[in-house]
């Protein structure tokens, strides 16, 4: 396996660690928080299929690189502890969508990053940029401001 590919299967697997933990936290928000109205726990629901359609994604691109993508018992000793603690005081209206807002920056500067690496294939940056709309999306919803 070249260098190149060991690059690629790596940052590939950085994208799919990251977005089990935004997954993580969107779940957490949806258990924890009491100010999730309906409308809202529709699309926190519609964000976490976006990023599992991301992890599917990017699993096969690392497979058919040869490569084994990060899975999410990978993660398992630190998921809950990370998610739980950027979701900050439970009782303090609208404290998740802050932790969803920082999370989604996150994954928005590393989906932008990772799509203008130079070498990137094309066929995975078209994926990468996927992604990165996604998370422009989400990063939208997140940060705008809501009423109650």
């Amino acid at each position: 396996m070249t260098r190149i590919i060991r690059d690629a299967i790596a940052l590939l697997n950085r994208l799919i660690e990251l977005d089990w933990r935004v997954i993580d936290t969107y779940r957490l928000a949806l258990a924890r928080a009491a100010a999730v109205d309906a409308p809202d726990a529709a699309q926190l629901a519609a964000f976490i299929a976006d990023h599992r359609r991301h992890i599917d994604e990017l699993a096969l691109i690392v497979r058919n690189l040869g490569g084994e993508p990060q899975s999410r018992s990978d993660l398992r000793g630190e998921r809950g502890a990370v998610a739980a603690a950027a979701l900050g005081d439970p009782a303090e209206p609208r404290a998740w969508r802050r932790a969803l807002s920082t999370g989604e920056a996150q994954a928005m500067a590393a989906y932008e990053d990772a799509a203008s690496r130079p070498g990137i294939p094309v066929d995975i940056v078209a994926a990468l940029e996927r992604g990165l709309r996604d998370e422009q999306r989400h990063c939208a919803w997140t940060a705008a401001p809501r009423i109650g």
